[in-house]
């Protein structure tokens, strides 16, 4: 497998993180031992809430529209029928 270095530690350099290399499991380990310590989780609470009651009142109103569409009185035109 070729690995492009030079490119790895320029991704390491522009992003402020570093660049390892392990040969063998051993050093892989070693490598990723600290990996925990460097990692933050932030958690971002969303209220998606608001999108479901939206969706549910635009569902409504169409419902209430194709209602009243449908069950409209209607009044024979020139294609209504005769006799």
């Amino acid at each position: 497998m070729v690995i492009d270095e030079d490119a790895l530690k320029g991704v390491a350099e522009t992003t402020g993180g570093q660049c390892y290399r392990a040969e063998n499991a051993g050093q892989l380990e070693e490598a990723l031992g600290d990996l925990p310590s460097h990692i933050t989780v932030v958690t971002q609470h969303v209220d998606v809430a608001s999108w479901f009651a939206a969706a549910g009142g635009l569902l409504m109103a169409a419902a209430l529209a194709l209602s009243l569409w449908w069950n409209r009185v209607r009044t024979p035109g020139r294609f209504g029928r005769v006799g």
